[in-house]
């Protein structure tokens, strides 16, 4: 599971149509709540759009505002019963199991096929768990929680727990101070220059180093910020948090006597809405 893109939640958010019955192959039907998890972290707009679409076995269809909502922890879930198999697109299919709260939910084919090999053909329909949400990438799956995919997916997090630093608050920044965090497996180095308002908003300044600095940061520092003037403009990354991890040292900063053009986390140049520098 190395560089796996995932986690596993501690809360989801489970968004559900009210019970109604729903139809599969050879008269088969379950009473059920249609329902799709999602990490508690994330927004619901698409998740509940999704539960109340049209779906060709439903008793009736439903609209997005009557879906409900709740929030609640991820534990293990016993057992699940398998109701049916639904067809996607490009012909490809997923397992539809029912929990024990009552939940009509997806089970997809490399895990339900894990069980078959594990468990043999289900009795009546009986899965044995537990099982647990995982996300994978940006998707919410269930898994089978004896199975390697949730093993690693715990020794993923596990890994990641340990990589795991806080970022320095804002209150604790000292202007001219050099901070360092790990971004795509490379340093970024930052000197912070101090809070400043642009449209009524306050950020916090800084200036990126394009390399990573020398031992002696002074000298980097200075070499850096000449570099960065050589045309007559200053470029300033503002954010409104910090996102650097640990603290090199501190320089002495050079005045800006330069065009001061804005940039923000993501880049976007932004024109003559700076407002200046907070000394408070």
């Amino acid at each position: 599971m190395s560089g796996t893109n995932g986690n596993i939640p501690l809360s989801v958010k489970i968004f559900a149509r009210a019970e109604q019955t729903f139809h599969y192959g050879n008269n088969l039907s379950v009473k059920a709540r249609a329902a799709i998890f999602i990490d508690a972290s994330k927004k619901e707009l698409v998740a509940r759009d999704w539960v109340t679409q049209r779906d060709n076995v439903a008793s009736q269809q439903c609209a997005p505002e009557d879906a409900t909502y709740e929030l609640c922890p991820n534990d293990p879930i016993p057992y699940l019963t398998l109701v049916g198999t639904e067809t996607r697109g490009e012909g490809s299919h997923v397992w539809k199991v029912v929990t024990p709260e009552g939940y009509l939910v997806d089970l997809r084919d490399d895990v339900f096929l894990t069980l078959l090999f594990e468990q043999g053909v289900p009795q009546g329909g009986y899965l044995k768990g537990p099982f647990r949400w995982i996300k994978l990438g940006s998707a919410m799956r269930l898994a089978w929680m004896e199975s390697e995919l949730y093993r690693g997916m715990e020794e993923h997090c596990e890994g990641a727990e340990k990589e795991h630093t806080a970022t320095i608050p804002p209150r604790d920044l000292v202007v001219g101070g050099v901070y360092q965090r790990k971004c795509w497996d490379w340093p970024e180095t930052a000197v912070f220059l101090g809070p400043v308002r642009i449209s009524g908003l306050k950020y916090l300044s800084w200036f990126v180093f394009r390399q990573s600095p020398d031992t002696d940061l002074q000298s980097s520092y200075d070499r850096e910020f000449q570099e960065a003037t050589r045309y007559g403009y200053f470029s300033l990354r503002v954010l409104s948090s910090c996102p650097y991890k640990t603290k090199l040292g501190e320089v002495q900063l050079t005045v800006i006597t330069q065009t001061l053009s804005v940039e923000d986390g993501a880049y976007r140049y932004r024109t003559d809405d700076f407002e200046g520098w907070i000394t408070e």
